[in-house]
């Protein structure tokens, strides 16, 4: 039996590859027997989602989401190991071959984000001096945004942590919310979060960007968080999608 995977979307365009939301690439369904399944790593730029029995691909380097449809049967989550997963013995070698696991623990360690349980949103709101100024970031995040590529954007922050005053973190928020009507920034999830992100950076905050994932109509979201504190976002929305990548 083959292994074989449907084409979901890239950065630009994220719909299925037809108009009904199915797969039009041939996909079959796995059936687990009894046979034990060992621990395999992840690939380095291999990220999994689990959605009922499928489980979603994101492939960081190519900047692609596949899905393996029937998936779980073969792949299942190792508990308190992001980086692992539970592979069916039968197909290992074929999930070799397509780049999905990895021999060896990838240097980069996998982090997942805590549930969000609240969320920040703050009213819009800025003075005009810091108005300028966050505008002036937010274009400037924009150009870096449209001339790199998915895994550069990932790795463009810095991992320092540290714990800021809630208070100040409603006031950056605040003010890129009130500025984004006018500067030119099309309302796509990604581009903004990558924006207010490097916008918290400088002033010494680390957020989570945590990019998440639906199926049957495919869907991909990305947000940020602090802890479980949602920014900026609606709870309920973000709560349909199942984390794939925390950065």
């Amino acid at each position: 039996m083959a292994i074989t995977s449907s084409s979901l979307c890239s950065r630009a365009e994220c719909r299925w590859v037809d108009g009904d939301g199915r797969p039009t690439t041939a996909a079959r369904s796995f059936v687990m027997v009894d046979k034990t399944t060992d621990t395999m790593w992840l690939a380095q730029d291999v990220h999994l989602a689990w959605r009922g029995n499928d489980v979603v691909v994101l492939k960081v380097a190519s900047d692609a989401y596949s899905c393996l449809v029937g998936g779980a049967e073969i792949l299942r989550p190792v508990d308190h190991a992001p980086d692992a997963v539970a592979a069916h013995p039968d197909y290992q070698a074929e999930l070799l071959a397509t780049g999905l696991i990895a021999p060896d623990r990838p240097a980069t360690r996998r982090r997942r984000a805590p549930p969000p349980v609240r969320a920040l949103q703050p009213e819009p709101h800025a003075p005009f001096g810091s108005a300028v100024q966050t505008a002036v970031l937010i274009l400037a995040a924009g150009r870096r945004f449209e001339i790199s590529p998915l895994d550069r954007l990932i790795r463009s922050e810095p991992l320092r942590r540290d714990q800021p005053a809630s208070s100040r973190v409603a006031e950056v928020v605040a003010a890129f919310y009130s500025t984004l009507p006018w500067v030119p920034s099309p309302g796509q999830c990604l581009k903004r979060s990558f924006a207010l992100r490097r916008l918290l950076a400088r002033e010494g905050i680390v957020a989570d960007w945590v990019f998440g994932v639906r199926t049957w109509p495919f869907l991909a979201h990305c947000w940020l968080q602090i802890d479980d504190v949602l920014l900026a976002d609606d709870l309920d929305r973000v709560r349909g999608f199942s984390p794939i990548l925390t950065v």
